[in-house]
């Protein structure tokens, strides 16, 4: 009886470590972003690293819930639909001829693998102990992250991620997004006095919004869109508290304007340089901060140009044009990923090889099915123009399009259940309207962006989650 207690005080102390350390990696990943997956670790990035865990881990996880060593009930639907989600990936992996030793395929597929951190993550926190503080894991790793990003960037990390990461940049705007309202949702549940999480939630969303219009307008509206549905759920607040409320609001416009002038530079919404006065970065050897906040805002007129659309005529056939350039850039990509997948180029090439036309139109269900695979980059990327000014972009930066193009409609189909399975697969009705409010802004940012197609996103995505639910169930009081 003593040595089972004192085994279970073991295995309780060496759980609770992971669960410390797996919340310092959620941390890193929202205030470092893409320079932090990047870590080398011997000849490997730490977000490759991930990935291969997390292949093993998929794998291991079915055969081990055959054996009913794990307990899923929270997510035991979801798990049902990974199950289908693995098995139409090997289809798709071995009917494209997939290899099995090319570390390519994990990479692409990684939107898969990622999946699987879900189910990780619950059974550690569902066999740990939750401490108070985890809580705050996102309250406090959010304005952490605005000050890195339009404050001041410590010389002496962008210097540690030049030596060691395969690369050194800030932020990305959906990063920042995410945190935002991960932190806002995680305080609404948690808190008892939701005064205090109007508070917050006010501040951060007056501080953040000059800094998401000025980084991507993928993620200006998305937070629009989530600030409006989140105004719904505190109107009884702010009718109880009319006085309190009133303060807030005045604190919060005064801080928009100063995040304003600090991030824009001016109050005009013109766009001008990021004051870097006051840090020494002429260390880089750089002409300019790489693709710091300015540059991508050269990048996406957010301001000026907002989404004309229209069709014309390429090849014969309607497309969908716009006069954004970053946003008419997308959609070519997207209308060829579909194109491709039910015409190959080459009949394109040949329009009138009917012989080709027939063999094509022949296969086409079949690749409609099960997608292009994982053995390589897009037929839709493979143009050098499409490739970024290094070549090394290959990310359709369309969540939903990369699911479609790389396991066809069938994975497709299977996400987005998935997807739904995890808004209505909740019988606490405040959980399941706050978990609507949280995911569409999220899936609708990764609608235009490529951060389900990467690692660290998905990983705080997938972590936050499974945390939102773990601390609604502990139910801790608020201070």
């Amino acid at each position: 009886m003593q040595n089972n207690y004192k085994i279970s005080r073991i295995r309780s102390k060496y759980l609770t470590a992971l669960t410390n350390t797996y919340l310092i990696f959620i941390s890193l990943f929202i205030i470092f972003g893409r320079s932090f997956a990047g870590i080398y670790i011997y000849s490997f990035r730490l977000g490759e690293l991930i990935i291969g865990f997390l292949v093993v881990f998929s794998f291991t996880l079915v055969v081990a819930q055959q054996k009913k060593l794990f307990n899923l009930d929270r997510f035991h639907y979801q798990f049902k639909f990974f199950h289908i989600l693995l098995a139409l990936f090997i289809f798709s992996f071995f009917s494209n001829g997939g290899d099995l030793l090319d570390t390519y395929s994990y990479k692409s597929s990684s939107y898969i693998w990622t999946i699987s951190i879900i189910f990780f993550t619950f059974i550690l926190f569902n066999n740990s102990d939750t401490k108070k503080y985890h809580k705050y894991i996102f309250s406090i790793s959010l304005p952490i992250t605005y000050f890195f990003s339009t404050i001041h960037y410590p010389e002496m990390f962008i210097n540690f991620f030049l030596n060691f990461s395969d690369k050194w940049d800030f932020v990305k705007a959906s990063d920042i997004l995410l945190a935002y309202t991960l932190a806002n949702t995680s305080n609404y549940l948690l808190f008892k006095n939701k005064f205090n999480s109007f508070t917050y939630f006010s501040i951060s969303s007056a501080i953040l919004l000059p800094l998401f219009l000025f980084m991507s307008k993928g993620a200006f509206f998305p937070a629009v869109l989530f600030i409006m549905m989140f105004l719904i759920v505190y109107i009884k607040i702010i009718k109880l508290e009319k006085l309190k409320s009133l303060i807030v609001v005045l604190l919060s416009v005064v801080l928009f304007v100063l995040s304003t002038y600090e991030v824009w530079g001016n109050l005009d919404f013109e766009k001008g340089e990021i004051n870097v006065d006051s840090q020494d970065l002429s260390f880089l050897k750089l002409d300019t901060l790489g693709r710091g906040i300015s540059d991508i805002a050269d990048q996406k007129d957010t301001v000026d140009v907002f989404a004309s659309l229209y069709f014309g005529k390429y090849s014969g056939y309607n497309r969908l044009y716009s006069t954004d350039m970053m946003l008419d850039w997308r959609f070519q990509i997207w209308q060829d990923v579909t194109r491709d997948l039910f015409w190959y180029s080459e009949y394109y090439e040949n329009p009138n090889d009917y012989t080709l036309m027939r063999n094509e139109l022949a296969k086409r269900e079949l690749k409609y099915l099960i997608g292009f695979g994982y053995n390589e980059i897009f037929p839709a990327m493979n143009h050098w123009e499409r490739q970024g000014t290094d070549g090394s972009n290959e990310n359709v930066h369309n969540y939903f399009f990369n699911v479609l193009g790389r396991g066809g409609i069938l994975q497709f189909i299977t996400v987005c259940i998935f997807i739904v399975a995890m808004m209505v697969d909740i019988k606490d009705k405040e959980l399941r309207n706050i978990f609507f409010i949280t995911l569409i802004p999220i899936y609708l940012t990764s609608f235009f962006d490529a951060s389900m197609e990467s690692v660290r996103f998905p990983f705080v995505f997938y972590s936050g989650i499974v945390i939102l639910f773990k601390l609604k169930e502990d139910s801790f009081p608020d201070n």
